[in-house]
């Protein structure tokens, strides 16, 4: 009953505050939506304490999940094409899976924070349909790094690294006013709750983990002056593109080492 309780009072606590902060930034909220929150227990250290529902799954992980599923699904309805041998080619059979079945899986990856290891189901999952569109099967066995060039492919977790700095980019070109812009500098400038247990994976937790990749870099995303520093680098679009290309390369370097 108490707990019952509690949790209550945290709904309100969270919609009163996150009203105000809608309010300030001139956000309009369905409010219809919104009432449809799910606050999660604290004996779930491991899951995000509260999150929301408008319409859509905006969790990480329940949005990765859903997209599982439908590229799962998208791949299944191809099932004829891949199953037709010489008949259709292994370029066609790749290029059909990027535009149907990869662009699924992958819609709005810019927006995830994934921890590692999400990333690494993430390539794990990527990897399993690679296989099915080239009908690799037990007990053919197949490397990797072998796996990626035959299909021309990289690891999921790279492409989702490459969208995730372009989409950032994109904000930090755009005004200041815009509501992206406006959270982005939000949540530097408060602090907000602090819950115990492990800090939440957050996208600035996600993007400061991929600059603290680059060797010989003081680049960081840790305050607001961080974020300026690189919403001037974002300025020039051949720096920023350089910058991206320096995060995918150290990224690929980690991963070769695993």
């Amino acid at each position: 009953m108490g707990q019952s309780i509690n949790v209550h009072n945290r709904a309100q606590r969270m919609k009163t505050r996150t009203g105000r902060r809608a309010f300030l930034y001139r956000i309009e909220i369905n409010t219809p939506a919104f009432e449809n929150l799910i606050i999660l227990t604290l004996d779930q250290p491991d899951k995000t304490i509260e999150k929301l529902k408008v319409g859509t799954l905006i969790g990480d992980q329940e949005d990765i999940e859903r997209r599982k599923q439908l590229s799962s699904a998208a791949l299944v309805k191809l099932k004829n094409v891949w199953l037709k041998g010489d008949k259709i080619t292994k370029i066609t059979k790749l290029k059909l899976y990027k535009a149907l079945v990869k662009s699924v899986l992958t819609y709005n990856c810019g927006t995830w924070a994934p921890t590692q290891s999400q990333e690494e189901r993430l390539n794990a999952f990527h990897r399993k349909q690679l296989k099915k569109v080239l009908n690799i099967k037990y007990p053919v066995k197949i490397t990797n790094s072998s796996l990626y060039n035959k299909c021309n492919e990289r690891p999921l977790s790279i492409f989702i690294l490459e969208s995730r700095w372009r989409l950032f980019g994109h904000i930090l070109r755009r005004d200041s006013q815009i509501p992206a812009n406006q959270a982005m500098s939000g949540y530097f400038v408060t602090e907000g709750s602090k819950f115990k247990g492990r800090p939440l994976t957050t996208l600035p937790v996600v993007l400061n983990r991929d600059l603290s990749r680059i060797i010989y870099s003081n680049l960081q995303l840790k305050s607001s002056h961080d974020l300026e520093h690189l919403r001037s680098i974002a300025q020039q679009r051949d720096e920023w593109t350089k910058l991206t290309a320096r995060i995918r390369e150290a990224a690929e370097a980690s991963q070769s080492e695993h």
